[in-house]
């Protein structure tokens, strides 16, 4: 009997470390399962992009490392925005990117300097 209860211990104990590893993500996007998407800006997952209470947090993000960034807003929960308008009363599409007139809106990604080191 003992032998069995340390083995489903043994097993529960593993099961709940790899969960809780796979749910450490890498910084980028992240599907909660059911459609809705955050963007993980730390290593442990612990940190997101999010509007203060009641409001919303626009983020320009090169998502796909293509040095082009678009555009996306972030519920006070971290959840973002898709193919709505958003509270304070722009468009977005069903990425979750601003568009005017259909089009998505970008910026360059890269940072550019006066200084060359």
């Amino acid at each position: 009997m003992k032998k069995a209860f340390r083995t489903v211990a043994a097993a529960l104990l593993i099961s709940a470390l790899t969960s809780v590893t796979a749910m450490a993500a890498s910084v980028g996007w992240v599907d909660n399962g059911d459609g809705r998407w955050w963007y993980c800006t730390s290593a442990n997952g612990g940190s997101w992009f999010r509007g203060a209470t009641g409001s919303v947090d626009w983020e320009w993000i090169d998502g796909n490392n293509d040095g082009i960034s678009e555009c996306y807003c972030f519920d006070d929960g971290g959840w973002l925005f898709m193919n709505t308008t958003t509270p304070d009363g722009y468009t977005v599409n069903a990425s979750g990117q601003w568009v005017v007139n259909g089009a998505v809106q970008t910026k360059s990604a890269y940072i550019h300097s006066a200084y060359q080191y």
